[in-house]
């Protein structure tokens, strides 16, 4: 771990003294004087902070950068400049600019760059040796943790404690890498450097126990002599202030990179800065005696106090330095000799995917000091921190309690882990109900490898085989990438990994389901593991509201480990108390802003206090409507404002949005902005919002140009607090207010305007006309963008292309999905201008689908046709148009895919259409292979999205009204030859995870129409044409098997014969093809289909029937096959935890047994006892030999434990459940029997 987190957790070390009152100036109550002690806040009380009854204590640093702003202006304007780049340089700025002088806003601002700064010290890297085996820990490296420390103390201490050196601390963090560079800058210069932040850390000191209001007492509790003394005590300080940052100021001048640029370096000559340091060390001192001739024993005791804490400070990080050298230098050198290959790097950079996880936790505020700890000091939370395992914490609470604060908390100030966890990462990712990346699992768990990999860049090495298998199909793929997650956590490199992932309420819903449903099961998994060692260290904490679903998930495991769950609604007193510190500490500060008086403030704060539904949202909300309010600042006025104020969240939502100006824009823009898929700029906001008035625009040009600023003015008069604007982004204030405005089942008006008055519907049409009325500008039909095949960097040409035009890049991506949501094909005057978007010939088509393709990894191919734009989208007005136009119904897309394949799943209509034009029926898509493999042997397969006829695809749609409808128009029933995608085996594939009352319909409707379970067909892995009645006869659920035996078709003994040599097998070519992402539009269906290969010793490919000779054996093919996964429980979406299933010696798939096998051989060598009662039941014969002469006895008889098998007593029951069963029906048998052997059901 590194210094900086040292640092960050290491105890401040404080005691407390007491200190006797000296002759010349009353005892203060002030019993610590150690300046690692945060005071009190000056605002906890009215009369905290005066010096007399109505004047409050001179601000020393205010008054020494007047004078120095007086004496050169623009050197102070310039030095803001320079403070100002590096808050943008090491953080997200608050703001565009320096906040006035002498406002809470520019305190915070210059504290929080400070504390920026101070986060990058690694103290490790400053050592002269470090690498070596022997540690100096002595000369500038002490000066050097001696600041550090000093500067975390002014970081990490209230604001309202010391404000204005907000400044003064900012400069000396920032200038603090010049420490580790004597030679860069003189060594007067260097000196300088040394002293000036520990003269302001010693002055602190002072200042605290000698000035009135510092110390708690008036100018009354003074003796007239020591006022003088004070008097002269400030002056020197402020003297001392000035000189400091004017040699702070001449710093910037002389080494800032950022200030050459724009101004060139100023030469300062060596007896300049001696000058100014030895002018900083005189004032100091004049300032010291002026202090211990006031209370000489106080202040010696507390100056010895300080410097003692800073000795042992400076111990422990000398002592944790040479404790962890060792590993330090390990791990260093482990890291250092890691050197990425190009591959390598773009497997990392695959998991960014073009997207800042930073920003959301960017956009979350800090925290108030001393608040959270309801959280941070429970026994739970401290538990898990302290944990070097396993574990999982889950924080449950209501909005606004602060849950995203207390996670950008953890994070920032190194709380997810304790001192003695070394080289750990913490990773993390802010759900948000804004974007389709800021909800998805897939993004969080994508963002969280990324981390990862970026901090300990050797554990990527656990993404490269998965990377290799599926390229950037490893994002579409949760489980693949959870599995690495897992897998890298186990590296010794690292010590921890800590995953933070905040709003899980606001990850989507089935997203949702499968994240928690992995993390407790790694939970349980981990913790019920016996081998220690290889678990991996790895820690989740989750936040979320309450929600009765997500406590659903967790409340399995919560039985079996009650600590994973802590709850905000058992700690909301607490809770309220910290909020009313927040209100103790801002409101004073805002009433100051205000100039409200000390009545109006108490008043204030008194009225606050009393709101029992108070949040920390709330109360941001209503500062901010006291600090807009016009009203004078005295008592009478503010009972006034406070009478007015909303008691709770959804009042004040209200009371914001009654009040605007312009309810027609703010309506308008809330629609934009509710609807859109993700954030809008304040230039896109201004483009839609202008075309939402009028859809008669055609240019640019016709809209006009405002500018930015002026139309963010206007985005914040309509629609108030409900909006904020950061980043050039306009986003809602809360996910709250989101909820207080959108529409739901359950809501109801009221009679009040904005609450749930905005339905989602009138939101997608808005966006949809919006979209569509930019792409139709005449300037993209008269220079459209166009991709050339050989262009090398598409994306670049499009990056280029858009950027100029707001707006453009969002409808081309959006404009598709907006028109399908809101129904606008059934809009009459919208339909000729979506069906000039779908023609493939119009070049506005051309514009919006190069920007579509070069700016997402979508799901349609390049080559497109109007048709299949049209039948993918559900525009089935436009597909009509198309039609009588004389569009080739029969056209295939870049997919292979025709019209109707694309339209079968979703309406009949649009079948009848197609059908009635002549559309194939039976046109197939990719034929070979119907699957891609998606990782290798044993792995996972995925069914190809347009493999098939159009009834296939229908039967993985699964309307059985459609597959009906296609069947009596004339649908191939058992088609195509040679194709292991037959409809009957898609409703195979497809039943593993639908619904199976559903899929029983499905198959007896294509049974009832002639599909013959039998039907034979070829696949690449088997050496024999396999039918349906086998594969089903192996799986371990007989309900497909026994729809199946219940057809007249099912030839209940047929055996499976050798595929000639001279056929082609389907899909020699596994490659071929592109894999199938389809955006959820297209199926994407999978079962496992586990090659559970034979022995070495094992071949394969007799020709065989039933009799008593043994065949010979033909040619030899690959000894592995495909058979269905037995576990049926899990959906399309299984995962093979086989590490290498190619060597499996399952019997059943032994090539000897394969030929010539019927149903039963193949339940009985897989061990399924239901399926054999089942074929028995409808005469299956148990005496047909397959063409190694085996009968099923045979087989049940020579059963032996198998990789499949349980344990050996478990193979024993079975073999003696199966001979039992054979035994019984050993008098069936084939001779004279047709196979026939019952009526469907």
């Amino acid at each position: 771990m590194g210094w900086r987190e040292f640092l960050k957790i290491r105890p401040s070390g404080r005691t407390d003294s007491s200190t006797s009152p000296s002759p010349s100036l009353p005892a203060a109550d002030t019993t610590n004087s150690d300046a690692t002690t945060p005071v009190t806040s000056s605002h906890s009380s009215p009369e905290a902070n005066v010096t007399t009854e109505h004047s409050t204590p001179r601000d020393l640093w205010d008054e020494a950068y007047v004078i120095l702003s007086r004496e050169d202006p623009k050197l102070k304007q310039r030095y803001e400049e320079i403070v100002l780049i590096q808050d943008k340089i090491n953080r997200e700025p608050s703001q565009n600019n320096l906040a006035p002088a002498g406002s809470y806003q520019r305190e915070e601002q210059l504290r929080q760059i400070a504390k920026s700064k101070v986060e990058e010290i690694d103290l490790a890297t400053w050592q002269p040796k470090i690498g070596s085996h022997s540690v100096d820990v002595g000369g500038g490296f002490d000066n050097a943790v001696k600041i550090v420390v000093a500067a975390k103390e002014f970081v990490s201490s209230a604001v309202s404690s010391e404000p204005h050196a907000a400044l003064a601390w900012a400069g000396v963090c920032i200038f603090l890498p010049l420490l580790l560079n004597p030679s860069e800058q003189n060594s007067a210069a260097h000196e300088g450097l040394e002293a000036a932040p520990l003269a302001v850390r010693r002055l602190r000191v002072m200042e605290r126990l000698i000035r009135p209001g510092k110390s708690g007492l008036t100018r009354s509790s003074y003796h007239p002599d020591s006022l003088e003394l004070v008097k002269d005590f400030e002056d020197a300080a402020i003297d001392l202030y000035k000189t400091i940052l004017e040699f702070q100021i001449r710093l910037a001048r002389q080494y800032s990179d950022n200030w050459a640029k724009r101004y060139g370096r100023d030469v300062f000559k060596a007896d300049d800065w001696t000058g100014l340091t030895s002018r900083i060390k005189s004032l100091e001192v004049r300032c010291t005696e002026i202090a211990q001739d006031l209370s000489r024993e106080r202040i010696e005791s507390a100056l010895q106090v300080s410097e003692s804490n800073m000795q042992r400070g400076l111990h422990e990080v000398q002592q944790e330095l040479k404790k962890t050298m060792g590993g330090i230098e390990q791990q260093t050198m482990m890291q250092s000799a890691w050197r990425q290959t190009d591959e390598e790097r773009k497997c990392v950079q695959l998991f960014r995917q073009s997207n800042s996880y930073e920003n959301q936790k960017g956009r979350t505020p800090r925290r108030v000091l001393e608040t959270g700890k309801w959280f941070l000091e429970n026994d739970k939370f401290l538990d898990w921190r302290e944990n070097e395992g396993p574990d999982l914490l889950w924080l449950s609470a209501k909005p606004g309690s602060g849950k995203s604060v207390l996670a950008k908390t953890i994070i920032d100030e190194g709380l997810a882990i304790s001192s003695h966890q070394k080289q750990s990462a913490v990773c993390y990712f802010f759900f948000k109900d804004i974007s389709p990346y800021q909800r998805s699992a897939h993004s969080a768990i994508s963002a969280i490898l990324h981390q990862l990999f970026s901090a300990f860049p050797s554990l990527v090495q656990h993404a490269l085989m998965p990377y290799q298998l599926n390229g950037k199909e490893l994002l579409h793929l949760f489980d693949k990438m959870f599995g690495i997650l897992c897998q890298a956590a186990t590296d010794p490199t690292v010590g921890q990994v800590v995953c933070i992932l905040d709003a899980l309420d606001e990850c989507s819903d089935e997203d949702r389901f499968s994240l928690i449903e992995a993390i407790t099961n790694f939970y349980h998994k981990a913790n019920n593991s016996s081998s220690v060692d290889k678990q991996p260290k790895l820690k989740f904490l989750l936040t979320s509201r309450p929600y009765s679903h997500i406590h659903a998930q967790f409340h399995d495991l919560m039985k079996e480990a009650p600590t994973i769950h802590l709850s905000g609604d058992h700690e909301s007193e607490r809770i309220k108390d910290e909020i009313n510190l927040v209100i103790d500490v801002s409101i004073p500060k805002l009433a100051a802003e205000r100039g409200f008086d000390e009545k109006a403030t108490k008043y204030l704060l008194e009225e606050l206090h009393t709101v029992d539904n108070r949040t920390y949202l709330w109360l941001s909300l209503i500062m901010d409507e006291i600090r807009l309010s016009e009203r004078p600042a005295n008592k009478r006025e503010l009972k006034k404002i406070i009478s007015g104020l909303p008691r709770s969240l959804v009042d004040t939502y209200n009371k914001i949005l009654k009040r605007c100006r312009h309810p027609g824009l703010a309506r308008q823009l809330l629609h934009i902005i509710l609807g859109a898929r993700e954030p809008l700029t304040v230039d896109d906001m201004k483009i839609a919002n202008a075309l939402a008035s009028d859809f008669e625009y055609r240019s640019y040009d016709e809209i006009g140009i405002e500018r930015s600023d002026a139309f963010e003015m206007r985005i914040k008069n309509a629609c108030g607090l409900m909006v904020t604007i950061d980043h050039g982004f306009v986003f809602l204030i809360h996910q709250t207010a989101k909820e207080f405005l959108i529409k739901n089942d359950d809501a109801t008006q009221n009679g009040e305007t904005w609450k749930h008055s905005f339905s989602p519907l009138d939101s997608e049409i808005l966006l949809a006309k919006v979209c569509i009325t930019l792409l139709s500008f005449t300037s993209f039909a008269e220079t459209p963008l166009t991709i050339d095949d050989d262009d090398d960097e598409p994306h670049k040409r499009v990056t280029e292309y858009v950027e100029n035009d707001a707006f453009l890049k969002y409808a081309a991506l959006n404009w598709l999905e907006h028109s399908d949501e809101a129904n606008l094909d059934d809009n009459e005057e919208w339909v000729p201008s979506m069906l000039s978007l779908c023609s493939v010939d119009n070049p506005a088509f051309r514009t919006w689908y190069a920007v579509y393709q070069g700016l997402t990894d979508n799901f349609l191919p390049w080559e497109m046709t109007s048709l299949n734009i049209a039948a993918e989208c559900h525009f089935w007005n436009v597909l009509a148009s198309l039609l009588e136009s004389g569009e080739d119904p029969n056209e295939p897309d870049g997919c292979g895919a025709t019209p109707l394949a694309r339209s079968v799943q979703f309406s009949k209509r649009a079948v009848e259409l197609l059908l009635d034009a002549n559309a194939d029926i039976n046109a197939q898509g990719w034929e070979e292979p119907w699957y891609n493999k998606l990782d290798g042997p044993g792995s996972e397969v995925e069914v190809k999205p347009f493999a098939g006829t159009p009834l296939v695809m229908a039967v993985f749609g699964g309307d059985l009204e459609i597959v009906e409808y296609l069947i009596k128009r004339g649908a191939e029933i058992n088609f195509p030859p040679h194709s292991a995608l037959t409809p009957l085996y898609a409703a195979y594939i497809t039943g593993a995870a639908d619904d199976q009352s559903k899929m029983t319909e499905m198959f007896r409707l294509l049974l009832r129409s002639g599909a013959n379970p039998c039907f034979e067909v070829k696949d690449e892995d088997w050496p024999v044409e396999v039918t349906l009645l086998h594969n089903a006869a192996m799986d371990e659920d007989p309900w497909i098997l026994s729809i199946l035996l219940g057809s007249e078709t099912t030839d209940v003994n047929f055996q499976l014969r050798e595929l000639p040599s001279n056929v082609p097998m389907e899909g020699n070519d596994p490659t071929e093809g592109q894999s199938s992402v389809d955006g959820g539009r297209s199926p994407s269906n999978k079962r496992t289909l586990s090659q559970n290969g034979s022995d070495s010793d094992s071949g394969r490919g007799a020709s065989g029937s039933s009799g008593d000779e043994d065949s010979e054996v033909g040619s030899e093919v690959d000894d592995n096959a495909l058979v269905p996964d037995n576990d049926s429980s899990s959906g399309f979406n299984y995962y093979d935890h086989q590490s290498d299933s190619s060597h499996s010696t399952h019997p059943s798939l032994n090539k000897d047994h394969m030929v010539g096998a019927t149903a039963l051989h193949l339940a009985v060598r897989s061990e399924c006892v239901e399926n054999v009662k089942l074929l028995l039941e409808h005469r299956a014969d148990p005496h047909i030999k397959n063409a190694n002469g085996y009968t099923a006895m045979d087989l049940a008889l020579e059963l032996t434990p198998t990789e499949n098998s349980g344990d050996d007593t478990t193979l024993t029951t079975i073999k003696a459940e199966m001979i039992e069963l054979l035994e019984k029906y050993s008098h069936v048998s084939s001779d004279g029997f047709s196979g026939t052997v019952g009526m469907l059901e």
